[in-house]
């Protein structure tokens, strides 16, 4: 991790680094000069992304991603952390304010990383926080598939699609209604899967 430091401020890579009492680095966050003229540009919309432990230092990362308007993606910043906490992820997020000159998102999308929404709502309490749709899916594929046939699998995916793609409050409430009207008698834990997303 320490090579990593000392190659971005050998490239003036803008960062900001926390180390322990030891010396060891605890938090190292950077970004580009490219990534703050895109985000200041068109970042209106910033998607978050927390894996932990999968690279090579074992720290987790928080990957800011934002796009542009043609939809393309693009790094915004990232930050290796000690740990998964709030105090963590607002230290990230508030050093992301500062390379972005205080720049405000209007929308952030996260998974249900609870500290990393917290903080968010702490550090961008204005934006508007919306859930990664893909998150949810892939998670509902890994934890709640057990014990349907195939044919009941697809006969709720269609339904939680329908949750999931609902465009009014109304309809919302009636698609999950229906879920669980027809599904918690024999599925209680994937409708509480699916009615603790809302």
């Amino acid at each position: 991790m320490e090579a990593l430091l000392s190659s971005l401020i050998k490239l003036d890579v803008p960062n900001t680094h926390c180390v322990d009492a030891s010396g060891r680095l605890t938090r190292l966050a950077f970004t580009s000069t490219k990534a703050v003229q895109l985000t200041r540009r068109f970042g209106t919309v910033l998607t978050m992304d927390y894996t932990y432990k999968t690279n090579r230092f074992k720290m987790p990362l928080l990957h800011i991603v934002s796009f542009a308007y043609t939809g393309a993606t693009f790094t915004s910043a990232i930050a290796f952390l000690s740990a998964e906490t709030i105090e963590d992820y607002e230290w990230a997020l508030n050093t992301y304010k500062g390379f972005m000159g205080n720049y405000m998102p209007l929308a952030i999308i996260t998974d249900r990383e609870l500290a990393l929404m917290r903080a968010t709502e702490i550090t961008f309490p204005v934006a508007h926080k919306m859930f990664c749709r893909w998150h949810i899916c892939k998670n509902m594929m890994a934890k709640h598939r057990i014990g349907f046939t195939e044919e009941d699998w697809q006969t709720f995916m269609t339904l939680f699609s329908g949750v999931m793609r609902a465009s009014t409050e109304d309809e919302l409430q009636e698609k999950l209604v229906q879920i669980q009207t027809e599904w918690v008698g024999t599925q209680p834990h994937a409708v509480q899967y699916v009615l603790s997303w809302m």
